[in-house]
């Protein structure tokens, strides 16, 4: 089944990947921040390639799964995923290495050499970027920075809760 909208058209792609966050290989890193009590980060990592057998696709080396879940209940939070850095990552050439006073740093079994530091927005992030285009980051939003080889960069994000309900 296919769809047009304004001339673009959408195809079905198939079945939604589903990532194995109990495959062997994997290492998986719980915390919490102190400004969502009542709710507990999990982030999973792959260290090497992991196909999906339903889709036919494949998470690359690194990838992270990140899920954050109300600890009274398990209730899923927010969830997301981004693929992550490899032993071989450098930073990008514009990388700018600032981590914010409150940020959780974790160490992943499969990849000790790397330091992983999450940090949560707790307002609301306004920027522009080099085109002018306007970017908002609500409150509850998470940046994932990673330091390997002695510097630090972003390394993903992802829309976590503003609060625990």
């Amino acid at each position: 089944m296919s769809i047009s909208i304004d001339n673009f058209k959408a195809v079905e792609a198939g079945p939604t990947p589903i990532f194995d966050e109990r495959a062997t290989g994997n290492s998986s890193v719980s915390f919490a921040f102190d400004s969502l009590p009542g709710a507990t980060v999990e982030v999973v990592r792959c260290a090497d390639q992991q196909p999906d057998p339903v889709s036919g696709l494949k998470f690359p080396a690194g990838w992270m799964r990140f899920s954050v879940r109300a600890d009274k209940n398990g209730q899923v939070l927010a969830e997301s995923g981004s693929a992550g850095p490899v032993p071989e990552s450098t930073p990008p050439d514009d990388f700018r290495s600032t981590i914010g006073y409150n940020a959780v740093d974790f160490v992943f079994d499969n990849f000790p050499e790397a330091t992983f530091h999450a940090e949560r927005l707790t307002t609301d992030r306004f920027s522009i970027d080099a085109w002018g285009s306007k970017h908002i980051q609500n409150a509850g939003w998470v940046d994932v920075h990673v330091t390997l080889g002695g510097a630090t960069w972003v390394v993903g994000g992802f829309a976590g809760p503003s609060t625990v309900q």
